[in-house]
């Protein structure tokens, strides 16, 4: 095994900072250089449509809301409808003044 005196260790360490500094600023540019040719239209084509696919899915679920809501009313209109029939045959029979 190789023994390093204090100053020879120290200068090992910086030229090991050194290299881990240039050879990671070189990865950065390879990198970037390479990441500028990169060609994102598959990626586009399937978030315009997962973004069509959510349009519908609101559409349907309003439209679903909307027919939830006319049926509900339809009903509440027929109890309503009930309760004027029978409030009249009370008043008529002078049950209810």
């Amino acid at each position: 095994m190789i023994k390093l005196d204090e100053r020879q260790a120290k200068a090992f360490a910086i030229a090991i900072g050194v290299w881990l500094v240039l050879s990671g600023t070189a990865f950065y540019l390879l990198g970037k250089k390479h990441g500028s040719k990169v060609d994102c239209s598959v990626e586009e084509s399937l978030i315009a449509e997962c973004q069509a696919q959510l349009a519908e899915c609101r559409s349907d679920i309003e439209e679903e809301r909307i027919h939830v809501i006319s049926t509900e009313a339809k009903k509440c209109k027929a109890t309503l409808d009930e309760y004027k029939i029978i409030r009249c045959k009370l008043c008529a029979a002078g049950v209810v003044p």
